[in-house]
């Protein structure tokens, strides 16, 4: 029997712990697999934004109805997106001399 997902999910998370007393670099690997799968499990619930998150954890009961209102005022703000710039091509300098040469 193969092994599932998300007990693939857990020994990778499990492995890069177990080698943070030789390399605690392997603590940033362990954090982001981690991180990862519970994106993952938040997606899967239909929680897309952190309005989403507050009001289904108020359904839940554990949040206070003061914490709406805040929400509902703020649902419009965005995060700052802390994803990587995205990489630009090395520029290909024998082009460069070509059209130098040509004006």
């Amino acid at each position: 029997m193969s092994p599932t997902t998300q007990e693939l999910d857990a020994l990778s998370i499990q492995t890069a712990a177990s080698f943070i007393p030789d390399n605690p670099n392997y603590s940033r690997l362990a954090a982001a697999l981690l991180a990862e799968v519970i994106r993952k499990e938040v997606a899967g619930q239909g929680i897309e934004s952190f309005s989403q998150s507050f009001l289904n954890i108020h359904r839940l009961g554990l949040a206070l109805d003061q914490g709406i209102g805040i929400v509902q005022a703020n649902k419009h703000c965005r995060a700052p997106d802390h994803s990587p710039a995205p990489r630009v091509p090395p520029v290909d300098s024998s082009l460069h001399r070509q059209r130098s040469k040509a004006s």
